[in-house]
């Protein structure tokens, strides 16, 4: 009899924890909380995103070599970002334009690029390019 009150009480802790988690996901990427600065660092250099309650925002990148971690330039981008809905647990919206950061992308500058807002691990971020694992983590 005590067995089962303790698996019953281990169940619902961990019920309570899932609903607690789905409950932080779905508020934390509701579309008013996209805004704010965000930064990605890697071996191809740092950049930084800016998304604005105007659904406008501000992308700069500073590219370095690396092999030699030597600075070889810098590009922006800026423009307009839309709302493209909730998928799952997370939110996609599109930048109008974006410094590619992709290794293989050459630096290009591309039209209506597609990101994800989501969980990543303990905290959210905006997913760019899950190929290269390049991520843009917001600042506190």
């Amino acid at each position: 009899m005590k067995f089962l009150k303790v698996i019953g009480l281990v169940i619902a802790v961990v019920v309570l924890a899932v609903g607690a988690f789905y409950a932080r996901a779905l508020w934390c990427t509701r579309e008013v909380a996209l805004p704010g600065q965000y930064i990605a660092e890697g071996a191809w250099g740092t950049s930084t995103l800016d998304l604005r309650q105007d659904h406008t925002f501000r992308q700069k990148v500073s590219f370095k070599n690396q092999f030699n971690e030597k600075p070889e330039g810098s590009k922006e981008a800026s423009g307009q970002w839309s709302d493209e809905g909730r998928s799952s647990l997370s939110r996609r919206f599109q930048l109008s334009s974006f410094v590619n950061l992709s290794p293989s992308a050459e630096q290009s500058v591309v039209q209506n690029y597609e990101a994800e807002y989501k969980t990543l691990g303990t905290s959210f971020g905006i997913e760019v390019d899950p190929g290269a694992r390049i991520y843009y983590w917001k600042m506190k």
